[in-house]
């Protein structure tokens, strides 16, 4: 036995459990401290007496969170509770031997966990605090689990005997590791969701932007066709040009043809009214000066307060719709009425009323010629202007709709770069509470260092003086030992015999210092030392072989003396070897004082050689200072926002200043149509006197009577509706009376006007008999010369609009295509004009988001090609470890069982679903449920070598797992325990004989008042009384064992 031990020795050099200091927890009330030796260590003792809680102390240390398995409800129950104490913490200490250099200094690794009574546990890994998951690293990198299959506790065999096939291959799932590669998985199905919700995003708005270019497309088509008809409406155009211009300048030579015979009829009256002329011209100036200007002043107010009557109208028509249909019907009478009341009155007045208004008109038309030609210049100046300004009108409402949404972007992006510095300004605020903690930190840590600087000084200088101590305690002994041994003990030495010092420590020395010099014999030799001592006529003491050092100590039994000393001999030999002890005694206190010095001077070296980690607070500058740049950044780009915001409102700004000035070209144009008006009233003024009586008579009155008889029915119904609009007539009144005298005033004024005409007819009177000869012919020729400057005006206007057409090819029956290209047009309804544009930029973002997609199809292919390899590496896994589970478990069930097992991996439509055992024992094949209990529990037991053996570990527990085998099964878990021992450290509670034999070390356990205590057995005494094996329904009648004179 003792050779194999030392080969198990050899053979495990790897982590090893060195001691376990535990205090507080469960029924270990007392400082405790448990010694492992390597091999199989054997833990008995009563039922009852604390054994599993030496298991429990290891799985809690190690981390364990699992009170079931350490057979309590919470955490507080792991604290000791007795009769009259309870501890309110509990505290375990694990030293391993044999590590990596990295994890401890010597190869040492120094776990401790601290339980409080509210549950909270403190971790320390060699003194320094850590947390739960550092020390389950640090265990696991050794292969050293908690809860791991290299612990089988209480009921674990029961588990592994009824476990289903499911449970089964989940725990080899996690044997294999199969959990890292389903979370791999779960992350990646995590990023293909992530890319999948992308795809559907980004799909989503693809589908929306095909939408858009879809329509687009046919918008862009459409103003396509629109330029297309809009070129051809112009060839349309020029050609309708020319057909009008060439019929306008065939009737303005025939108009000429006739100007000139009229010229010449006219030429001999020119003389004789020439003086007549220049005095009605004269007047006519005077009434221009005096009147005319006035009364076209009179007039355009009358206009302006009649069209701000007109809109205060249709204010109250926008508020009241039926009121406004009403009162447009009654206003449109009412002017009609006026109108034909106004003409009723001047033709009943007589004809000759009229006259001196046409006279009038002519008058006002000399003017009017006289400004005509550069009114007509001015006229198509201004149109050409104005159809400038209208294509200038519509550029610059694009240009504001887009600057005004480009505006509308750079405050969203200035209010984005906004918020983004709000935030990185609470994140600066943050790091600089962080930094000013991380400075008070590094205070702190410099403060501790220099007070530990001046500790390891004062404790250097101890130790310096401690050994000093210890050098002059040695010197002393030594001195003593320089005295020799007595002359006697010399002679007895070299007939030779051996004397106490020399089978003993020198730690040893103290307890038996006054026999060190003593022989050391049998009793079969003791004639022969009796001989010697006769002859060197000394006496000696001698010592039995198997003498009890602590009755050395005491001197009361052992002892035989031979020869007769002289007394004074003996008490100097006494005393010098009693100044011997007390100097031992003295030295090995002094070593112990240099021992805990050096202890501490390492412990504060340590703490000294700790460096303060300055990189939290370099990474705090980094960020801070990253934080800045962006800060920067963000500021800079908000100052070009804010650049390009003034400008966009400057070019804003100056496009509402355009379109102010557009209605003056508006203006303009009303001034030409009045022009215009008042040309063609000249015209037609003759005209109309020969008809106002006929007019009069058959068209006016009737008309009259029956608009007075409609303005009384419409009166009844604008009387019901009035109610609504009045909130307007105040205004109307105003408007209405601010119009009746500025009628008032045109009336007065027509009177003045009229007397002035019957000075001009007076004036004319003289020259009668000529003005009537020369009307006609007058009037002729005004009509003639109307006629041509209109038609010379019109060809003007048709010369400048030709040269709008320069380069432009006319078309066949112009007409008939402007129609029908004009209808074309009208057909192609509202058009988006910047379609084009909008098209050519939706494509450009649709190729965009088809790469994008194109990509995220690649990362999605890439995300399934990464999980088929995480399966295909998780089977790969699996298989291993399950075939080498397998290869170890048909090995070891042949070996203790002599059949054949196997493990059958089953499948249902989703895959592996379970592991299943099957047994052939004696040519018949059976299932576990058929299998003996001892027979159930090797198989169990098989399967659990099985997976150790495939995943072996330094250290294996194992808690009364063969309470259910008879001899011959123990005999056979005790050669399987025995092989792995060979390169792990086992420790297994057993009420078993036969397992207790195999054992390198036996730790008893037992309860003394309500306390567990544990001691070092010899295993003869542990096979020899019962009680210390009794099995659990024997417990009672175990009596506790004597309190021992030692414990571990």
């Amino acid at each position: 036995m003792s050779s194999r031990r030392r080969q198990t020795t050899v053979a495990n050099q790897g982590p090893k459990i060195e001691y376990v200091k535990v205090k507080g927890f469960k029924s270990f009330c007392h400082p405790l401290t448990l010694n492992f030796n390597q091999g199989v260590t054997a833990i008995v003792g009563p039922n009852g007496a604390g054994k599993s809680n030496v298991i429990d102390v290891l799985s809690f240390v190690m981390g364990s969170l699992s009170f079931s398995t350490m057979r309590s409800k919470r955490a507080r129950e792991l604290l000791y509770v007795g009769k009259t104490t309870r501890a309110n913490h509990a505290v375990v200490e694990l030293m391993l031997s044999g590590v990596p250099e990295e994890l401890g200094d010597g190869g040492r690794l120094k776990i401790s966990r601290k339980l409080f009574s509210d549950g909270t546990s403190v971790y320390r890994m060699n003194d320094a605090k850590t947390t739960r998951l550092n020390v389950l690293d640090a265990l696991t990198s050794l292969n050293i689990f908690s809860d791991g299959h290299n612990m089988v506790k209480q009921g674990d065999i029961n588990r592994f005997v009824k476990m289903s096939s499911g449970d089964r291959k989940a725990l080899v799932d996690t044997i294999a590791g199969i959990e890292l590669y389903e979370k791999k998985k779960a992350r990646a199905f995590t990023d293909l969701n992530g890319v999948e919700i992308k795809l559907e995003k980004v799909g989503a708005v693809h589908e929306e932007r095909l939408r858009i270019y879809r329509g687009l497309q046919d918008e862009r088509q459409k103003v396509e066709r629109f330029y297309e008809l809009k070129e051809l409406e112009k060839r349309a155009r020029f050609g309708s040009l020319l057909v009008k211009k060439t019929a306008l300048e065939d009737q303005l030579a025939r108009k000429l043809k006739e100007g000139e015979e009229l010229d010449r009829r006219i030429s001999d009256f020119k003389t004789r009214l020439k003086a007549a002329r220049e005095e009605l011209e004269a007047f006519n100036r005077e009434m221009e000066d005096e009147g005319v200007a006035r009364q076209i002043k009179v007039i355009q107010q009358y206009e302006a307060v009649k069209f701000e009557m007109e809109k205060l109208e249709g204010e109250k028509r926008a508020c009241l719709q039926e009121v406004k249909n009403l009162h447009g019907r009654e206003e449109a009478i009412k002017l009609q009425l006026e109108g034909l009341q106004r003409r009723k009155t001047q033709l009943e007045t007589g004809l000759e009323a009229k006259q001196p208004r046409i006279t009038e008109v002519e008058g006002r038309l000399v003017l009017l010629k006289e400004k005509q030609a550069t009114l007509a210049t001015d006229l198509a100046r201004a149109r050409q202007a104005y159809e400038a300004r209208k294509q200038q009108a519509d550029r610059l409402l694009e240009q504001k709709n887009e600057l005004t949404l480009q505006l509308k972007e750079l405050e969203l992006e200035r209010s984005s770069h906004e918020q983004f510095l709000t935030s990185l300004k609470n994140e600066l605020d943050r790091l600089k509470q962080k930094r000013l903690n991380l400075e008070a930190e590094r205070q702190h840590f410099t403060e501790q260092q220099k007070q530990l600087e001046v500790q390891f000084r004062k404790l250097r200088q101890e130790e310096v003086k401690a050994r000093e101590h210890l050098t002059g305690l040695r010197q002393q002994r030594d001195n003593l030992l320089a005295l020799g041994m007595p002359a006697g003990s010399k002679q007895v030495k070299a007939a030779g015999f051996r004397l106490l010092g020399e089978t003993l420590k020198e730690t040893e020395l103290a307890s038996v210092a006054p026999f060190i010099f003593s022989a050391v014999a049998d009793e079969s030799q003791l004639t022969t030392l009796e001989k010697v001592v006769k002859e060197a006529k000394t006496w000696a003491v001698v010592l039995p072989k198997d003498v009890n050092l602590a009755d050395l100590k005491q001197r009361t039994r052992g002892l035989k003396v031979i020869g007769h000393p002289s007394r004074m001999e003996f008490e100097d030999e006494a005393a010098r070897l009693q100044k011997m002890e007390a100097v031992s005694l003295q030295i090995s206190k002094a070593e112990k004082q240099v021992e805990e010095l050096q202890g501490k001077l390492v412990f504060l070296q340590t703490q000294l050689n700790r460096k303060f980690d300055l990189q939290p607070m370099k990474d705090v500058e980094a960020r801070m200072k990253a934080i800045g740049v962006e800060e920067t950044s963000r500021h800079k780009a908000i100052d070009r926002l804010e650049t390009s915001v003034s400008h966009v409102r400057e070019q804003l700004g100056r496009i509402r200043i355009e379109e102010v000035k557009l209605p003056d070209f508006q203006t303009l144009e009303n001034l030409g149509t009045q022009i215009n008006q008042l040309e063609t009233e000249r015209i037609q003024l003759t005209s109309d006197v020969k008809v106002d009586r006929e007019t009069l008579d058959k068209l006016i009155v009737p008309e009259m009577d029956k608009l007075s008889k409609l303005l009384k029915e419409l009166a009844v119904a604008i009387q019901a509706e009035m109610e609504k609009g009045e909130s307007f007539d105040g205004k109307l009144k105003e408007v209405g009376d601010r119009l009746s005298k500025l009628e008032k005033t045109r009336g007065e004024m027509e009177s003045q006007l009229k007397i002035r005409l019957n000075r001009k007819t007076q004036l004319e009177s003289k020259v009668t008999d000529l003005q009537a000869k020369v009307f006609d012919e007058q009037a002729n020729s005004k009509i003639l010369a109307s006629k041509l400057e209109e038609l010379e005006v019109a060809r003007v206007d048709l010369n400048e609009r030709a040269t709008e057409f320069e380069g432009v090819k006319s078309v066949e029956n112009p007409v008939q295509v402007l129609s029908k290209v004009l209808k074309e047009i009208d057909q192609l309804g509202e058009l988006n004009f910047r379609a084009r544009d909008e098209f050519d930029k939706i494509k450009g973002l649709i190729q965009e988001i088809e790469g994008r997609l194109q990509k995220l199809s690649e990362e999605r292919e890439a995300i399934l090609k990464m999980v088929e390899e995480i399966e295909s590496q998780k089977m790969t896994k699996f298989m291993e470890t399950y075939e080498g589970i397998r290869k170890h478990f048909t090995r070891i069930f042949k070996h203790v069982l002599g059949g054949v097992a196997d493990l059958e991996l089953e499948q249902d439509e989703e895959g592996l679903s379970g592991i299943s055992i099957k047994v052939v024992i004696n040519d018949r094949e059976m299932s576990v449920d058929a299998l003996s209990g001892g027979q159930k529990t090797l198989t169990a037991l098989a399967f659990i070598f099985a997976i150790q053996y495939f995943k072996p570990s330094p250290l294996y527990v194992f808690d009364e797992v063969e309470a259910a085998l008879d001899k011959d099964n123990s005999q056979k878990f005790t050669v399987m325990l025995m092989d792995m021992a060979k390169t792990a450290q086992i420790l297994v509670v057993t009420h078993n004989d036969i397992t207790v034999k195999s054992a390198d070390q036996i730790i008893g356990v037992y309860m003394h008042k309500g306390v567990s205590r544990v001691i070092s057995l010899p295993k003869e005494k542990v096979l020899s009384e019962e009680k210390w094996l009794a099995r659990p329904d024997e417990s009672d009648k175990s009596e506790e064992p004597e309190e021992p004179e030692h414990t571990i």
